[in-house]
């Protein structure tokens, strides 16, 4: 005999659910890529001090033979709008708002 919480059923949750990770302060969530969309990876969502960042790859075309592009996604749902964000990509440092 199986014993699940009330309400909980054998079907597969959908959404499926990530799993998590807690590390001092941050959430880190994964997320399996999903069939038939053109995730090239698990997707990995960092959430610390009201900053959520997301990143991932993601195939330029379905038959895979152009590299996967990296995609990141920053969301800023703790601190007031316009907050100064500073972005270093390879040694490339720009400021913006967010």
């Amino acid at each position: 005999m199986r014993v699940r919480p009330p309400g909980a059923s054998d079907r597969p949750v959908t959404p499926p659910r990530p799993t998590v990770h807690a590390v001092r302060d941050a959430l880190v969530r994964v997320y399996d890529a999903a069939p038939d969309t053109n995730d090239a990876s698990d997707m990995y969502a960092l959430e610390i001090d009201g900053v959520k960042i997301l990143f991932r790859l993601v195939a330029e075309d379905a038959d895979g033979e152009t590299e996967p592009s990296v995609y990141v996604y920053l969301e800023n749902t703790g601190h007031p709008k316009g907050t100064a964000l500073m972005a270093d990509i390879n040694g490339n440092a720009s400021d913006y708002r967010f």
